[in-house]
């Protein structure tokens, strides 16, 4: 019985240092000085910037000029024939709407580059949406006509117009 209980011991111990060394990291990765810490970071970050950040905005990006794209054929050809049915043409931009949004909502879970020290996330998203404006110059034709101008010349809108900007305000037009 002594025996059995020396050899169980014997073996406890065997298994626990076996596990104690196989746990201890000898070949550790972990930098040595600042330098190499600041070159792991960076080529974390290259790989975060390559492979999640650059992809989203640059579907978003792609998707929202075609949107724009789309938006300025309804006008053109609203302009052209204020009797045309553009039935295809709205769903286009919609498809692009859609598409667009998409990539914006991913890119929510991080802000980065000008989208964040820029600005440019909160107008992309205004809210809320400032229905009762935008009716208002919906039926304004003077106020029409600045927004027309506005849009043709890429001019900047003023921050009082922030609630009329982005998604919300294209949805609003085209669903």
């Amino acid at each position: 019985m002594k025996m059995k209980k020396s050899i169980l011991y014997l073996a406890c111990g065997l298994m626990l240092s076996t596990a104690f060394f196989a746990c201890k990291d000898k070949d550790s990765n972990e930098p040595t000085n600042e330098t190499e810490k600041e070159n792991m970071l960076k080529n974390a970050m290259a790989c975060y910037i390559d492979n999640t950040v650059n992809p989203t905005y640059k579907g978003m990006a792609d998707a929202a000029i075609q949107l724009a794209d789309d938006m300025a054929a309804i006008l053109s050809e609203s302009k052209t024939n204020a009797n045309s049915d553009n039935t295809a043409l709205v769903q286009a931009a919609c498809d692009h709407w859609t598409a667009s949004r998409k990539y914006w909502e991913q890119s929510e879970a991080f802000l980065f580059g000008p989208a964040d020290y820029e600005g440019i996330d909160p107008h992309i998203d205004s809210w809320p949406f400032d229905k009762i404006g935008f009716d208002e110059i919906i039926a304004s034709s003077t106020q029409m006509a600045y927004y027309t101008n506005a849009l043709e010349t890429n001019a900047t809108l003023d921050e009082e117009e922030y609630g009329l900007l982005g998604y919300h305000a294209i949805e609003y037009v085209l669903f």
